[in-house]
Protein backbone atom coordinates (compact mmCIF):
# COMPACT_ATOMS: atom_id res chain seq x y z
CA UNK A 1 0.00 0.00 0.00
CA UNK A 2 1.14 3.57 -0.50
CA UNK A 3 -0.30 4.55 3.08
CA UNK A 4 -2.40 7.43 1.59
CA UNK A 5 -5.51 8.32 2.86
CA UNK A 6 -8.66 6.60 1.07
CA UNK A 7 -11.77 7.85 0.05
CA UNK A 8 -14.65 6.04 0.35
CA UNK A 9 -18.58 6.58 -0.65
CA UNK A 10 -20.98 5.28 2.51
CA UNK A 11 -22.43 2.62 0.22
CA UNK A 12 -18.45 1.11 0.89
CA UNK A 13 -18.60 2.47 4.22
CA UNK A 14 -22.05 0.60 5.45
CA UNK A 15 -20.99 -2.48 3.06
CA UNK A 16 -17.67 -2.86 5.63
CA UNK A 17 -19.98 -1.98 8.73
CA UNK A 18 -22.69 -4.32 8.12
CA UNK A 19 -20.42 -6.94 7.07
CA UNK A 20 -17.81 -7.06 10.28
CA UNK A 21 -21.02 -6.66 12.39
CA UNK A 22 -22.61 -9.68 10.80
CA UNK A 23 -19.49 -11.38 11.31
CA UNK A 24 -19.17 -10.46 15.09
CA UNK A 25 -22.57 -11.57 15.06
CA UNK A 26 -22.04 -15.38 14.09
CA UNK A 27 -19.16 -15.44 16.60
CA UNK A 28 -21.47 -14.49 19.34
CA UNK A 29 -24.72 -16.75 17.94
CA UNK A 30 -21.85 -19.93 17.56
CA UNK A 31 -20.64 -18.78 21.67
CA UNK A 32 -24.02 -19.43 22.40
CA UNK A 33 -24.74 -22.48 20.65
CA UNK A 34 -21.92 -23.89 22.20
CA UNK A 35 -22.80 -22.71 25.76
CA UNK A 36 -26.60 -24.09 25.34
CA UNK A 37 -25.34 -27.45 23.64
CA UNK A 38 -22.90 -27.88 26.94
CA UNK A 39 -25.49 -26.97 29.01
CA UNK A 40 -27.68 -29.77 27.34
CA UNK A 41 -25.30 -32.43 27.46
CA UNK A 42 -24.69 -32.10 31.44
CA UNK A 43 -28.57 -32.14 31.85
CA UNK A 44 -28.75 -35.26 30.03
CA UNK A 45 -26.27 -36.93 31.72
CA UNK A 46 -27.67 -35.48 34.68
CA UNK A 47 -30.72 -36.79 34.19
CA UNK A 48 -29.28 -40.36 33.31
CA UNK A 49 -27.46 -40.78 36.34
CA UNK A 50 -30.56 -39.77 38.13
CA UNK A 51 -33.06 -42.13 36.95
CA UNK A 52 -29.91 -45.37 36.90
CA UNK A 53 -28.69 -44.02 40.28
CA UNK A 54 -25.60 -44.52 39.46
CA UNK A 55 -22.97 -41.84 41.16
CA UNK A 56 -20.14 -40.31 39.52
CA UNK A 57 -17.80 -41.52 42.00
CA UNK A 58 -16.43 -45.34 42.02
CA UNK A 59 -17.21 -47.11 44.67
CA UNK A 60 -20.33 -44.51 45.35
CA UNK A 61 -23.46 -45.81 46.18
CA UNK A 62 -27.42 -44.91 45.97
CA UNK A 63 -27.38 -45.29 49.90
CA UNK A 64 -24.90 -42.65 50.53
CA UNK A 65 -25.96 -39.38 50.99
CA UNK A 66 -24.68 -36.05 50.08
CA UNK A 67 -24.34 -33.91 53.43
CA UNK A 68 -27.05 -31.38 52.14
CA UNK A 69 -29.68 -30.96 49.13
CA UNK A 70 -27.78 -30.99 45.94
CA UNK A 71 -29.30 -29.74 43.10
CA UNK A 72 -25.88 -30.03 41.00
CA UNK A 73 -23.89 -33.65 41.10
CA UNK A 74 -20.75 -31.83 40.95
CA UNK A 75 -21.81 -30.31 44.45
CA UNK A 76 -22.44 -34.08 45.06
CA UNK A 77 -19.21 -35.62 44.19
CA UNK A 78 -17.44 -32.77 45.90
CA UNK A 79 -19.35 -32.90 49.59
CA UNK A 80 -17.28 -36.27 50.57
Amino acid sequence: MDHKPQFLNVGDILKYSTEHTMSLLGLELKIRLDELENDWHYSSLEKIFFENKVMPEAGMTSSRKCSAPCSDIRACSSAR
